[in-house]
């Protein structure tokens, strides 16, 4: 499950680029649309082959276009840094982002032909997504907005055969790209979800090469990786983190006395009873033997030492069938990371608070002083 997330987290942030990426190139490409409506307008007035009404054609070259062009672009960009909307909607409101700019360029800025088929780039751009229902969407807000454009262009002086033939072109192009532009997408998913089911059968390898078969908790090579990467993190981050040493007492007489199946159900009983007490960022190893270490990433000494006890408490009152009426106990050594460690001395204090214990008594706690 972990790993899942890992690969969505992943995903997320890709997108999250692309996400930037597609609203600077839209905000730039609305940018130049307004710079050149104005220059041409200028050009015009100066040259004396101004509009015949100079507001309309401002309205409707310069200001409507520009309008909804900044305002999608304004409407975008809060939510793409809405950290409480999923990414899904991000891309759906940059697409339509994109989307919008050229359907404004096929609609207003229709000085060339060419121009009809503006929308069709937005296919191309959002394919990145990778999601065709995204792309269907966009598909379904085209027809609108390519008669709308159609219309609009009928009013252009040009000859009727060249108009009609401007529109099918425009509309085959329109198709083409979206037909083109859904297979890319479907690809792409198809290869995505190829991809992702080989990382997880990787990670489920890598996983169980990590897992103690017997008590189904992480073994020593985890502990390892683990106890090096809390200290590398405690080098950067002021945590407080603690190593625990748990030890079955006298578990050498269970198996002489039973057998050894019976030890290994003792064995996977404080497994059960640890697993259900450790939680959060607190992980639990199967260190060797009847050994258990128990690391806790970041908290204050009294949890630590509360969480054992309930551990020790719900061990030593557990009654095991093939000897109901003995009461099996637990022992422990605690260790606080101190700056300067490393792994070596931070698990050998640990394990010196824990024979400490074994030699005074079992069935206590002890943590880690200086003094012995």
């Amino acid at each position: 499950m972990k790993e899942n997330e890992n690969f969505i987290k992943y995903r997320e942030n890709l997108y999250l680029k692309w996400q930037r990426t597609i609203l600077l190139t839209s905000l730039f490409a609305a940018c130049v649309i307004l710079f050149i409506e104005i220059f041409t307008y200028i050009t015009f007035i100066t040259n004396g082959l101004g509009p015949d009404n100079d507001l309309y054609y401002i309205l409707i070259r310069i200001v409507i276009p520009s309008s909804l062009n900044f305002g999608v672009l304004f409407a975008a960009s809060l939510v793409t840094k809405n950290k409480k909307i999923n990414c899904r909607v991000k891309n759906i409101m940059v697409s339509y982002a994109i989307f919008t700019i050229c359907s404004v360029v096929s609609i207003f800025h229709n000085y060339f032909c060419v121009l009809l088929a503006a929308p069709s780039f937005a296919f191309f751009i959002c394919s990145i997504f990778g999601d065709t229902k995204i792309l269907n969407m966009l598909a379904l807000s085209e027809i609108p907005l390519l008669i709308i454009s159609l219309v609009v262009f009928c009013f252009v002086e040009l000859e009727l055969i060249f108009k009609v033939l401007n529109m099918l072109c425009s509309i085959v192009f329109i198709v083409f790209s979206f037909a083109f532009s859904h297979t890319f997408v479907t690809t792409h998913a198809n290869l995505l979800d190829y991809i992702h089911k080989n990382y997880r059968l990787q990670t489920d390898l890598i996983q169980e090469l990590n897992i103690d078969s017997l008590t189904k908790l992480y073994n020593k090579k985890a502990m390892d990786n683990a106890i090096g990467r809390i200290i590398h993190k405690s080098i950067y981050e002021d945590i407080k983190p603690y190593l625990v040493i748990l030890d079955i007492d006298f578990f050498k007489k269970i198996n002489d006395r039973f057998g050894y199946s019976m030890g290994d159900r003792v064995l996977m009983t404080i497994s059960e009873i640890i697993k259900d007490k450790m939680g959060g960022a607190r992980q639990a190893f199967r260190y060797g033997g009847e050994e258990f270490v128990l690391l806790f990433e970041d908290t204050l000494q009294f949890p630590v030492i509360s969480l054992v006890e309930e551990i020790q408490n719900e061990f030593s009152n557990y009654k095991f069938d093939f000897d109901s009426e003995a009461s099996y106990t637990i022992s422990a050594g605690i260790s606080a990371l101190e700056p300067g460690w490393d792994s070596k001395k931070w698990f050998r204090t640990a394990d010196e608070s824990l024979y400490y214990a074994k030699t005074h008594g079992r069935n206590q706690i002890k943590i880690y002083e200086k003094s012995y």
